[in-house]
């Protein structure tokens, strides 16, 4: 899909930008062909030690260099590239594709989720808040906007669980092509997505009583940033991008700044969290740094059976879409501690559970990013309304603070 004869940065990025802007033609026609996809980004975290080279060598498939930090992407014994793989950071990358949403996503998925060198950026409920409320509302008050919220009550009955991976989200064919509701919602258990359309300034002053009245309304799924000239760029809660704008550029100096808050944030829960020792010759003992990772659940807790069945089959999986895996222990009635390891980088972690709260304890060099994707998914999976503190720092705060450095 992506001509061969693009062999450096400024081409490729012209081709995208006309390419994204055929696309939004043929969206305001509404004749997007269906055998042609909208282009898509999706930002990738790899280890607080930022060994691109070492991540970049995992990846099962085949690599070629395009200019520095660009790469293309090809399947085994493939021609056509599958997409391109930019770096952002020392710890990022953004993998970018023309290619229809069910052509690539399930190998993606699996690509990302089975390699403990990568993750996804996960962004919750919370910090797409944070997006909506400080950055989207002061500079498009008058615009229209979209968000989508969504929260699927998994564990109020045992059983098998999908890995995420394999999970086919026909909403998002539904949304890429704009054809009218071609969806179906195929569980019969408790869910909620929800969408809203309006200008940002009308939803300033309803979410609030939403919120108030229904919990999933704080679980956002998409935030839909407008476009200075028309259209938007969809952020979903898992680090895709979806452009439905005619500006390639504009779309990647978004997510450049979405980027630069991630890694501020991150890096500033790792300093706090992060549990290690220091030796003290004087005394000759040790000081423990590093504070723990708290969530905390309404007061009257989680319903006891949803908090078992949380626990038996989570942890019960090898894979599943928190990527923990450990044994609980049962030390009280509710309450377990689990000597877990985080798939991605095959870091140890310690969780305490409980229906009120989960701690989490972070050794040093664990990826903070796990703090992310627990959130993101316990909010979608287990409580909307869950809270978040970094020792006694406010979760959100620190990604209120973290987009002030994003956009400075």
């Amino acid at each position: 899909m992506i001509p061969a004869y693009l062999t450096n940065r400024s081409a490729l990025f012209s081709w995208f930008d006309e390419y994204a802007d055929v696309r939004k033609a043929e969206l305001n026609r509404r004749d997007l062909s269906s055998d042609v996809g909208l282009l898509k980004s999706y930002l990738l975290e790899t280890s607080p030690e930022g060994n691109a080279q070492h991540a970049l060598q995992s990846i099962p498939w085949r690599t070629k260099p395009i200019d520095e930090g660009l790469f293309s992407l090809f399947a085994n014994g493939e021609q056509s590239s599958l997409g391109v793989l930019e770096q952002l950071t020392e710890r990022h990358f953004a993998f970018y594709t023309p290619l229809k949403t069910n052509d690539i996503e399930p190998q993606l998925k699996k690509t990302i989720m089975h390699n403990p060198q990568w993750d996804f950026a996960w962004f919750s409920g919370l910090v797409l808040d944070i997006l909506w409320h400080d950055y989207t509302l002061p500079l498009y008050p008058t615009r229209f906007t979209k968000l989508t919220f969504e929260h699927e009550a998994k564990f109020e009955r045992s059983e098998p669980r999908e890995d995420w991976v394999n999970e086919v989200d026909e909403e998002d064919e539904v949304m890429e092509n704009d054809m009218g509701d071609r969806g179906r919602m195929p569980l019969e258990r408790r869910a909620s997505i929800i969408a809203i359309t309006e200008r940002s300034r009308s939803i300033q002053a309803f979410l609030p009583k939403l919120q108030a009245a229904h919990s999933p309304f704080r679980s956002l799924r998409t935030l839909r940033l407008p476009a200075s000239d028309h259209g938007g760029y969809e952020l979903w809660n898992w680090g895709k991008m979806t452009f439905r704008a005619p500006s390639f550029t504009e779309g990647r100096s978004n997510l450049l700044t979405i980027t630069k808050m991630y890694r501020h944030a991150t890096e500033h829960i790792e300093k706090l969290a992060w549990i290690q020792a220091e030796k003290l010759p004087s005394i000759g003992g040790l000081s423990l740094h590093g504070v723990p990772v708290t969530l905390r659940f309404p007061e009257e807790g989680l319903p006891q059976a949803v908090f078992e069945n949380f626990v038996q089959n989570i942890f019960g999986q090898s894979r599943n879409q928190f990527r923990l895996w450990g044994n609980p222990i049962r030390r009280m009635d509710s309450y377990y501690y689990v000597h877990a390891i985080d798939l991605h980088l095959w870091k140890p972690i310690g969780l305490e559970l409980t229906p009120s709260y989960f701690r989490v304890l972070l050794p040093q060099g664990t990826c903070g990013n796990t703090v992310h994707r627990l959130v993101q998914n316990i909010q979608r999976y287990l409580d909307p309304t869950v809270r978040v503190f970094i020792g006694s720092e406010d979760y959100s705060n620190i990604f209120r603070q973290a987009l002030g450095k994003g956009l400075g």
